[in-house]
C-alpha cells in the first residue's frame, strides 16, 4: 500500500522527482511483488484447506486468497508499465 501511494505522489509530481527514483520505485514494487507472492505460497493451503468447507470463516479466508490472487495478476501488469515508464522517463 505504501509503495502505490508512492507511486501516485510521484506521477502527480513528476517535476520532483529523479531518473534514479522512479527505477528505485520498480525496484521496490518488484520487492513487494515477491514478498507477497512467497507469503501467497505458504498461506493459500491454509486458506483453501478442506477441513471446514460450512464455516463462514473458510468462505471470508477463501474471497481473501481469490482476490489477492486476481491482486498478483494485476500487479504484474502494474510493475510492467513502471518499468516501460521508467525507461522512457
Amino acid at each position: 500500500m505504501t509503495i502505490i501511494t508512492v507511486a501516485f505522489y510521484m506521477l502527480n509530481n513528476t517535476d520532483r522527482i529523479k531518473k534514479s527514483t522512479f527505477r528505485n520505485l520498480v525496484f521496490a514494487l518488484l520487492f513487494s511483488f515477491f514478498y507477497d507472492l512467497f507469503w501467497f505460497f505458504e498461506a493459500y493451503s491454509e486458506y483453501t484447506s478442506d477441513k471446514q468447507k460450512d464455516n463462514l470463516e473458510f468462505s471470508i479466508k477463501k474471497f481473501s486468497a481469490t482476490m489477492s490472487l486476481l491482486s498478483m495478476i494485476f500487479r504484474v501488469i502494474v510493475i510492467a508499465v513502471f518499468w516501460k515508464d521508467s525507461i522512457d522517463f
